[in-house]
């Protein structure tokens, strides 16, 4: 876990890159795929921050406990997956991010991993780790 605050860089919907530490990030969404590639690239190459954003939007204790169930079903979907592929579930509280290389985009990061990823696609667990595998060591020189 990292304590320094990030840094927006882009605020790109679904593209949010930051700076935490002097390395480029892409901030991950509540998504199991995204998650999953986190997991494989390890803490060299991802990273958490507290999440506080909750907090600070949250008016009344009705929005408050709306928001929580919300999230609570989100950690369900998420972790339900992690744990289809052998992973233990995420801490909650958190928001997760990738390291972004150099020169590349987010979307360069996304097309290393080589899925059929369209809605309603059923992931193999065996096929989507080694494609995780292969992209993190493509990505970033790591051998497994």
């Amino acid at each position: 876990m990292i304590d320094e605050k990030p840094v927006i860089e882009d605020d790109t919907p679904g593209d949010r890159i930051v700076s935490i530490n002097g390395k480029r990030y892409i901030e991950l969404p509540d998504n199991s795929y995204q998650l999953l590639f986190a997991w494989f690239a390890g803490p060299r190459h991802a990273c958490r921050t507290v999440d506080d954003s909750v907090h600070a939007a949250m008016v009344t204790m009705t929005r408050f406990r709306e928001r929580r169930e919300d999230l609570r079903l989100v950690d369900d979907i998420v972790n339900s997956s992690l744990s289809r592929h052998g992973l233990p579930p995420r801490p909650c509280g958190y928001v997760w991010y990738v390291e972004l290389p150099d020169k590349l985009t987010p979307d360069d990061v996304w097309c290393a991993v080589r899925l059929d990823c369209r809605p309603g696609v059923i992931l193999d667990p065996l096929l989507t780790s080694a494609a995780m595998r292969d992209a993190v060591s493509e990505l970033y020189g790591d051998d497994f």
